[in-house]
């Protein structure tokens, strides 16, 4: 994204930063709106192999309902996600997608909304899985989405997607944005055929999004590659720094992603984090804001809504008190400024996941989090 702010400032459209985000929020100067309801993910967005038009919309939603709703000026209710962040002042992925489409197809929001008013749209944004092979087994996720989860708990993941499932979805010669994840998108040998694919179709203009732990150094192989797409970029998957990271993101290591993103930045300018805000992660924001502002890395937050149990507010009142009382952060305090019953409840659930989840794995969150460990008051 950091990339996609200095192509549109050339293009004399002038944006505004926000300081608390260090992501894009707004256009302003001679770029026209559409509606603060519209998105185009409803038109143009697919996901696979999940089958469904936004990875932030439930299980089961009515996309005629949610397309007529937006163009009407309503905020359809199954959007609450991104409603959540907008309300705040902060990036969601609705303004992001915009912005996106905006430049890559050279066309103003507005008339890419009164296309789709006309119907006059196809499927142009993928989000793809093609596997869930994964080298992490993070706090907040599983075993459908993590083969090294599925191993620890003798579970079995999703089915990958080969290289046919994919040709059968995908328009390469259309795609404006393809944005691989996972798992861990670079371990997936699939998705550097699909790479191939589209230079076969003569399209290395599509947009080239791998959201990534961090952890995987790219093969010279890979690395060619990449380097014949025009637009390449890199999310990063950080939800807080060193030892921290390292307990979240288990068993990963944070010196190797420094070093890996030393090596990223050798590809591409478009470096950019989402990070996970949890009731674990919480604590360490200050920390990591500081570290991305040292590191020059635009970033937007996600909190998490499932499970409710590693939602941020999960807390007891004691332990927000202690966060809110060491916290310089707007962010935080939006976060923890509420609290209700069943924040204490699932605080309770969380610290019996946290020692379920260590037994499996066989450290202790005391070597990793001493403070958190001592602030939550572990009975293990």
């Amino acid at each position: 994204y950091s990339q996609m702010v200095g192509r549109l400032q050339s293009r004399g459209k002038h944006w505004k930063i926000s300081t608390q985000t260090h992501t894009v929020i707004s256009g302003v100067g001679s770029m026209s709106k559409a509606n603060d309801s519209f998105c185009v993910m409803p038109f143009y967005g697919s996901e696979m192999p999940i089958s469904t038009h936004c990875c932030l919309l439930p299980k089961k939603y009515n996309v005629e309902k949610i397309r007529k709703e937006m163009l009407d000026g309503k905020r359809p209710v199954e959007c609450n996600k991104c409603w959540f962040l907008e309300n705040r002042g902060l990036l969601s992925d609705r303004q992001l997608k915009n912005q996106m489409l905006d430049y890559y197809m050279d066309r103003d929001i507005r008339y890419i909304e009164e296309d789709c008013r006309q119907g006059n749209y196809e499927t142009r944004v993928y989000k793809i899985d093609t596997s869930f092979n994964c080298n992490g087994a993070c706090v907040t996720c599983g075993p459908t989405h993590s083969s090294l989860w599925a191993k620890l708990t003798n579970q079995n993941h999703l089915k990958s997607m080969n290289l046919e499932d994919v040709d059968e979805l995908v328009n390469y010669s259309t795609a404006i944005d393809i944005n691989f994840r996972g798992g861990e998108p670079l371990l997936s040998r699939t998705n550097f055929q699909i790479l191939e694919r589209l230079l076969e179709n003569n399209n290395n203009t599509c947009l080239i999004t791998f959201t990534t732990n961090g952890s995987v150094k790219l093969t010279e192989k890979q690395i060619d590659i990449l380097s014949q797409f025009e637009n390449i970029g890199f999310n990063l998957s950080i939800d807080a720094t060193e030892k921290a990271f390292e307990y979240i993101r288990y068993p990963l290591s944070w010196q190797r992603l420094n070093q890996n993103l030393v090596d990223y930045r050798e590809i591409t300018k478009n470096i950019s984090v989402s990070c996970t805000i949890s009731n674990i992660s919480v604590m360490y924001y200050d920390a990591l804001v500081n570290w991305f502002n040292k590191n020059q890395l635009p970033y937007n937050y996600n909190p998490v809504h499932r499970p409710t149990y590693f939602r941020p507010s999960a807390l007891s009142q004691k332990v927000k008190n202690h966060i809110l009382e060491n916290t310089n952060s707007n962010v935080v305090e939006d976060l923890l400024e509420n609290h209700t019953t069943d924040d204490d409840i699932e605080f309770d659930q969380c610290k019996k996941q946290i020692a379920q989840q260590d037994h499996i794995k066989g450290i202790h969150v005391k070597n990793y989090l001493p403070e958190l460990h001592s602030v939550f008051g572990f009975d293990h």
